[in-house]
């Protein structure tokens, strides 16, 4: 096989990906969180309910405060990061062991199913996540295992601090750098504890992360309590749990690459010196705490495979070196392995994006469903069909203003976060239409915030809901008390494939009470 010209394959690598999710990007509308996401850029805060800000000033920076507000440039922020990190791992890698290691890291890190998708092109928190990730591990490696006295490891010491706040402002378990930091400390080089720049560094972070505090202490840490009721228990140990979210690791990191990885954990217990010692602690602790801590949660709780993904970025560049050890004499460039990553990657992109887009070999609805059931339970039905229900809602719009069933200047009602973001993004955006979720917060979610920041559901004013029969719930059911008439307006038929796969109903509300 071919030798590695690196100053050619890596932008390749790189701007491949950039194309291929750009244009992927128009063909696939957001997913429910990606919509959801979307509000934290409309309403910026120092926090969220469920995350800190730092997913929200992503959109905002790379939409130009949301100037650009079309679904690619929303995710362009996703795409970019992706790309940075792609590049950043290469170096490294190449700081771990040598180029072919750093060559090897930037294709696993582009072929994983969660660092190339989820964190890599979906609005999510994940995507800046990763890239303080990242930079926190150039740090450490750069200063843990070195005397604390010398300028450039207290440097990167601090910087550390800067990476690991940024990182927790961008998700909580960006804190798991720290528990790695830490241990590693106290295992392997306790002089760090006698040198002023840890605990610096350790304010660094903590000053960062701040403004979560504050925000979370001023909303009676609300954030912190959404996760704790996340883990909510299960009776006895939960092995299905547990089956579910390894399986699901599996799936989210790439087949290949998670058997790569775990192939170089292996050789690494088993003492083989395909990497520095001191190097190959830092990845053990950078990577296992958090990912032990999932899996052992998922005994006793509900867990979500992309929890423990931060994880793999260490493990990609473990078994990255592993292959370099393997593959360096030759400097093969394209091992097997790699190529059958890349190409399952790929094909997940694309297929994901036809699959969705066309509904091409997913079972159609059930033909007797009633119209408000239909679809029910297909969750990729969620990424599709907003056109339609833009459209067919506007259309009723119209007519029910001509006809004075309507006064102007409606609201738009839901009831909860989804498919609240889908219908603010997709219909009340482009209609000029204020959106007001009502409901407990646990179902509202970012809505609880950003309801009071409208004009507001006056006494008297007039309101539609949409209610998706994939996700439907009685509007007459939930608002009956608020409004003095809840009435079927119309029925948006919303079709994948040429197929009629849900429906959009859109209930006219009139005379809200102002309770």
């Amino acid at each position: 096989m071919s030798k590695v010209n690196i100053d050619k394959s890596l932008p390749i690598l790189i701007i491949s990906a950039v194309v291929a999710k750009i244009i992927v990007s128009f063909f696939v509308q957001l997913g429910n969180e990606e919509a959801y996401y979307w509000i934290y850029a409309l309403y910026p805060d120092w926090s969220h309910y469920e995350h800190p800000p730092m997913v929200g000033w992503m959109v905002q920076f790379f939409s130009v405060n949301l100037v650009l507000d079309h679904q690619v440039f929303l995710r362009l922020g996703s795409i970019i990061i992706a790309a940075a990190n792609t590049y950043m791992i290469f170096r490294l890698g190449t700081l771990l062991k040598d180029e072919l290691t750093g060559w090897y890291a930037a294709i696993m890190f582009s072929s994983s199913i969660y660092l190339g998708i989820i964190g890599g092109f979906m609005i999510m928190p994940d995507a800046p996540l990763l890239f303080f990730w990242i930079l926190a591990i150039f740090c450490l490696v750069k200063s843990l295992p070195m005397d604390p006295q010398e300028a450039k490891s207290k440097e990167n010491m601090l910087f550390f601090g800067i990476a690991a706040g940024l990182a927790m402002m961008s998700k909580y378990s960006g804190s798991f750098l720290w528990l790695g930091a830490l241990v590693y400390i106290v295992f392997f080089n306790r002089a760090w504890f006698s040198s002023w720049t840890l605990y610096v560094s350790a304010f660094i972070t903590l000053f960062l992360f701040s403004p979560v505090t504050l925000w979370n202490m001023e909303n009676d840490y609300i954030s912190f309590t959404f996760h704790q009721s996340r883990l909510s228990g299960v009776s006895g140990i939960d092995f299905i749990g547990f089956l579910k979210e390894v399986s699901g690791g599996f799936i989210y990191q790439n087949p290949v690459i998670f058997v790569l990885a775990a192939l170089a954990l292996i050789a690494a217990f088993q003492g083989k010196n395909f990497i520095d010692r001191e190097r190959k602690k830092i990845l053990f602790l950078v990577s296992l705490p958090l990912l032990l801590a999932v899996w052992c949660v998922s005994l006793v709780s509900n867990t979500l495979p992309h929890w423990s993904g931060p994880s793999f970025v260490g493990l990609v560049l473990l078994a990255a070196a592993w292959l370099s050890d393997k593959f360096g004499e030759r400097e093969v460039a394209w091992p097997k392995s790699m190529m059958a990553a890349k190409g399952l990657f790929y094909v997940t992109l694309v297929l994901g994006a036809v699959v969705l887009s066309t509904g091409t070999g997913l079972r159609g609805p059930a033909s007797d469903a009633p119209d408000n059931q239909l679809g029910s339970g297909d969750i990729s039905l969620d990424m599709q069909g907003w056109g339609q229900v833009e459209e067919g809602f506007s259309a009723i719009l119209e007519r029910d203003l001509s006809e004075g069933k309507i006064n102007e200047g409606p609201a738009l009602i839901s009831y909860e976060w989804s498919p609240a973001a889908h219908i603010d993004y997709y219909v009340a955006r482009p209609n000029g239409l204020d959106l007001y979720a009502i409901g407990p917060v646990g179902d509202i979610r970012k809505y609880h915030w950003t309801n009071p920041l409208k004009a507001g559901l006056s006494k008297g004013r007039d309101a539609y809901c949409i209610a998706p029969s994939n996700r439907f719930k009685d509007p007459a059911t939930l608002y009956g008390d608020l409004f003095d008439n809840i009435e079927l307006a119309g029925t948006v038929k919303i079709s994948r494939g040429g197929i009629h796969v849900r429906n959009a109903l859109v209930y006219r509300m009139r005379g809200y009470r102002g309770e």
